[in-house]
């Protein structure tokens, strides 16, 4: 007989009322073919489980990317062109300030307006997308001084 290591073989160990002793789990006396695929299916559907836990994975990852490229990198590009666009209707304002000659003044003002008519239509898009409620205050703050900026250049 095979020496087995428990507590209740060892000579002399008395067992405590508290603790239980655990039955011991045999195979039926199955051949070993029987016993083989019984082994085999077993990681088949251990295999099936964990591919459809992955694939259930990958969707919910896959929406979050459709999302985000969708929504908030088309947000961003938008954001960064109507910034430049901004951005350069600023210096050419400086210039025309700047400026003594009224024929590049009159270039510079137009080229103002036709950039202006550009930020309009970006901030149109951006109207189209979905927002947050942080992004439509932010986007009613800059209404306000847009709004403003348009009264006094006028």
């Amino acid at each position: 007989m095979k020496w087995q290591w428990r507590r209740d073989l060892i000579p002399g160990y008395k067992r405590k009322k508290y603790e239980m002793k655990l039955p011991e789990f045999k195979l039926p006396a199955l051949n070993i073919v029987t016993r083989l695929n019984l082994g085999f299916s077993t990681v088949i559907v251990l295999l099936l489980v964990m591919s459809g836990i992955g694939y259930w994975s990958l969707q919910s990852v896959g929406s979050l990317n459709n999302h985000m490229v969708k929504n908030e990198l088309a947000k961003k590009r938008i954001l960064e062109l109507w910034f430049s666009g901004i951005t350069n209707n600023s210096y050419r304002a400086l210039t025309v300030l700047r400026t003594t000659d009224p024929q590049e003044r009159n270039d510079l003002l137009e080229k103002i307006g036709n950039s202006d008519k550009g930020n309009t239509d970006l901030r149109n898009q951006l109207d189209a997308l979905p927002k947050s409620p942080e992004e439509q205050e932010l986007f009613a703050s800059v209404d306000k001084k847009r709004a403003l900026y348009n009264e006094n250049r006028a």
